[in-house]
């Protein structure tokens, strides 16, 4: 067993304008026995003269003669990791204090948790543009990866002994999305959790991968959904992805024909037979149930009654039996269809 707790694994790339504040975030940690290995990946600016100014023991400096690219780099800090815990972190952000005790805790105390990520703000300068407040439960954070990514890369930390046993590195082929494609992978052999408390924060900025490589992030989260279909049994494309999508943001169109769509798709779905891998078959069936309600619902003020003959047509509807209040609302609300 590992003598150091926690590795903190942070590439370096050009990032003079932000390390500083990302360093010292870590070396004020409330949590102090870790190893900080901070790697840097042929930057051209003061990046190295700032990490050399630090006389932490804590820190390790790697450099790597000519630029790697990020996925290269991460792959050589699992190597050099010492620590039972990985938890990474990116030059240009800010962890919170209490970050890697609140995480460390967290995973000691549930032996079945693999990967842990936390509750971030979004900044730009002094101030916050943005909160994402991910959800605890493994089933949930799974089933929101069919369609949306559900752990923040820069807030997670991964227990080192499921990194190995099952040889998982991040993969080349799905640059940009590299840390979705790993999710997809960790969660089918481990449990997934976040800590319910804002830990970090995400500073935006013009040089954002998100901003900078957006098409190949999108075209590559497109590969790795089409994949967690697979695996449970589903072959889907990238307009039954699209259409997931807006269903689980109930972001629809309002026609009898977008209604069967929806219906064929989630009755494609519901024959998924692999799906206990994620989650259980109570959980899926229930969360399928719900979006087929939900657009039912949703849609009779502009499909009128037809939307309440389309949600009894599909044998999903029978996971939701109706009570006698939610049938009056559901068939006068499409009588007073606009």
């Amino acid at each position: 067993m590992s003598k150091i707790p926690i590795t903190v694994l942070m590439p370096v790339y050009n990032a003079e304008p932000f390390l500083r504040e990302a360093i010292d975030s870590m070396l004020h940690q409330t949590f102090t026995d870790f190893e900080f290995v901070i790697i840097n990946d042929g930057s051209t600016d003061r990046s190295e003269e700032i990490i050399k100014s630090y006389t932490d023991p804590r820190i390790s400096y790697y450099k790597n003669e000519s630029n790697l690219k990020l996925i290269a780099t991460l792959n050589k800090g699992f190597d050099l990791a010492n620590g039972k815990y990985i938890a990474r972190m990116d030059a240009d952000d800010i962890s919170l204090p209490t970050r890697l005790q609140l995480q460390f805790e967290l995973m000691e105390n549930d032996q079945t948790v693999g990967l842990c990520g936390t509750w971030f703000d979004t900044f730009n300068g002094d101030k916050i543009v943005g909160s994402s407040r991910y959800s605890a439960d493994h089933s949930t954070i799974c089933f929101k990866h069919l369609y949306q990514i559900h752990l923040s890369h820069g807030t997670c930390m991964f227990r080192t002994s499921v990194l190995k046993k099952h040889g998982l590195y991040f993969n080349p082929d799905f640059s940009h999305a590299e840390d979705y494609e790993l999710w997809s992978r960790i969660s089918t052999v481990t449990k997934l959790a976040n800590v319910q408390q804002v830990l970090y924060k995400v500073r935006q900025h013009e040089n954002e991968v998100s901003h900078k490589y957006s098409d190949i992030q999108v075209a590559n989260s497109y590969r790795v959904k089409t994949r967690l279909f697979e695996i449970m049994g589903v072959k889907v494309n990238n307009d039954d992805l699209d259409l997931f999508r807006e269903i689980a943001y109930q972001n629809y169109e309002h026609s009898d024909q977008y209604l069967l769509q929806c219906k064929k798709l989630l009755e494609k779905l519901f024959s998924a037979k692999n799906y206990d891998m994620f989650f259980s078959q109570a959980y899926y069936e229930h969360k399928l149930a719900d979006f087929w309600l939900n657009v039912n619902y949703n849609m009779t003020e502009h499909v009128g009654v037809n939307a309440y003959t389309h949600y009894h047509a599909s044998s999903i509807s029978t996971l939701k039996p109706l009570g006698l209040t939610t049938r009056a609302k559901f068939v006068l609300k499409g009588l007073l269809k606009r």
